[in-house]
């Protein structure tokens, strides 16, 4: 690509040239007086940001929220009548960017303010005229090449410079740190609504009954696990045992497996609030725990153990005192208790007038295995 030669150049070229050129020192002009009026506005929006994916607006209450932001956009305007020593916006006047221009060439004759003014002066003579129109096409074919735009000279301290580098850097890191949670930390630092109060503490009491009539089985409190958070795992319970609930003051939804549990009765005290009485809930044999919750509460996992069925065992049968009396021994397990139990007695031949019952009743046997006889 040859070089541009302003020697042969058209007029009407070279004065769009020149334009172009005063145009760019404008911008120039602008951005340099501009630059140090934009700091204060941008480094805050580092910091501020820097703080948002570092987590630091979870900490701060959502009223509080947006005094931080008031604060933070006073931070950021208050300094820059003090930051901007030149009006930017006498940039947008041509002369500006021509004085620039003769400034950086350094020719006192001022080639592009008088390139700016292409009518030549009022009441000029001919011998005048002639020369200044001689001037003008020395300075487009001449001057016009040597005027280079300079770029903007940032009048900011180094230490205001510095400063800029470590928020930039801050910004990088903690973006890089927040990784996916970006999106959420921005949201989270514009959001002003003030969540509702968290419920107030249920006031309950609930617990598993086993079956009835099952002697020495346990009875199990749900109710001291209230404060654990997530699923709270209990011991298992017999099939057949209830769940029990007494919720004082209110009427949250009680859920067993998905099922809601109606509400049975009222207690009415008057010295407190009246407590509500659920209908028990008895549970039935599953594979799988059951899944009780109370809304707003805690929620339990509930396994149940199916009923197993009795073991009797024959440990032996002895003759015993004087009058030779049988004694039958025998062990019975089961995993409920036993209730009632009994032996029949049929002996092949026996004479009728022989003092041997039918039956004979034994004693009922707790959850704990016991050896018994009779």
């Amino acid at each position: 690509m040859s070089a541009r030669d302003y020697s042969v150049e058209p007029v009407d070229k070279l004065y769009a040239e020149f334009d172009r050129k005063v145009g760019l020192s404008q911008l120039s002009c602008a951005a340099e007086r501009v630059a140090p009026a934009l700091v204060p506005p941008v480094y805050t929006l580092m910091a501020a940001t820097t703080a948002t994916f570092m987590g630091g607006f979870e900490q701060v209450p959502e009223t509080i929220r947006p005094y931080v932001w008031l604060g933070a956009g006073i931070a950021a305007i208050a300094p820059i009548p003090f930051m901007v020593k030149k009006n930017p916006l006498q940039s947008l006047d041509k002369e500006v960017g021509a004085r620039r221009l003769d400034e950086d060439l350094g020719n006192i004759n001022k080639p592009a303010y008088n390139l700016l003014h292409r009518q030549p002066p009022e009441h000029i003579d001919e011998g005048a005229l002639s020369g200044w129109v001689s001037a003008q096409e020395r300075n487009l074919r001449e001057e016009l090449p040597k005027m280079n735009v300079r770029g903007p000279g940032l009048d900011i301290p180094p230490l205001a410079k510095a400063l800029g580098v470590a928020l930039l850097v801050g910004v990088g890191a903690s973006a890089i740190d927040a990784g996916d949670e970006r999106g959420a930390l921005l949201r989270e630092a514009f959001n002003f609504e003030t969540p509702p109060p968290p419920p107030e503490p249920l006031e309950f009491r609930a617990w598993t009954a086993p079956p009835e009539g099952i002697e020495g089985a346990e009875f199990h409190y749900l109710s001291d696990e209230a404060d654990v958070a997530g699923v709270i795992e209990v011991p298992a319970v017999h099939e057949a045992s209830t769940l029990n609930f007494y919720i004082v003051g209110k009427t949250p939804d009680i859920t067993v497996n998905g099922i809601s549990l109606s509400i049975e009765k009222e207690i009415d005290d008057d010295d407190s609030a009246i407590t509500y009485v659920y209908a028990p809930y008895t549970v039935e044999e599953s594979e799988t725990p059951y899944m009780v919750s109370i809304e707003n509460g805690p929620m339990w996992s509930i396994p149940v153990i199916p009923d197993a069925a009795p073991e009797v065992m024959l440990t032996g049968v002895t003759k015993e005192g004087y009058d030779r009396a049988v004694i039958i021994r025998c062990h019975a397990f089961d995993d409920f208790g036993i209730e009632f139990s009994a032996i029949d007695f049929s002996i092949p031949g026996q004479h009728p007038q022989a003092d041997i019952p039918d039956q004979a009743d034994l004693p009922p046997i707790p959850v704990d295995p016991k050896e018994f006889c009779q």
